[in-house]
């Protein structure tokens, strides 16, 4: 997955994705050498909600996150999604979400595991397999 990418998730059922990035400090005019400053930055790209709903409506909390370590469909990421419910949803994340682009990708559902298979208390933690060096695996699902 793309390492630029930084996943959170709260209480209230609202998951963000962020795009990690830099900005270079500007060069001053007649110097021919001019080291820049580089500063991180941080924008949100995605925001969404889990399909999982409470009783009353709400999402689902979330509670636990974590992306695969290959993409799906192209530069798409995979994120597993743990929930306070003991649900898990696997949603497939676009790398961008720039509102000049005309089709504008949003975060999809790609399964939600059936309840029978989850667990019957809170998801605290999510980790997937590492890739081997030699499987000769593709960078995509």
């Amino acid at each position: 997955h793309d390492p630029t990418f930084l996943a959170s998730g709260s209480r209230e059922g609202i998951l963000k994705v962020w795009r990690l990035g830099s900005s270079e400090g500007e060069e001053q005019e007649g110097v021919e050498q001019q080291q820049t400053e580089s500063t991180t930055t941080i924008e949100c790209v995605h925001t969404f909600e889990p399909s999982a709903k409470k009783d009353d409506g709400k999402p689902e909390s979330v509670t636990s996150l974590a992306f695969a370590p290959v993409g799906v469909d192209g530069d798409c990421a995979l994120l597993a999604v743990g929930l306070e419910s003991g649900l898990i949803e696997l949603w497939q994340v676009p790398p961008t979400n720039d509102d000049e682009d005309k089709t504008k990708q949003e975060p999809r559902l790609l399964l939600a595991l059936e309840p029978d298979l989850c667990h019957v208390a809170t998801v605290t933690k999510l980790s997937w397999r590492p890739l081997r060096a030699s499987s000769g695996a593709s960078n995509n699902v």
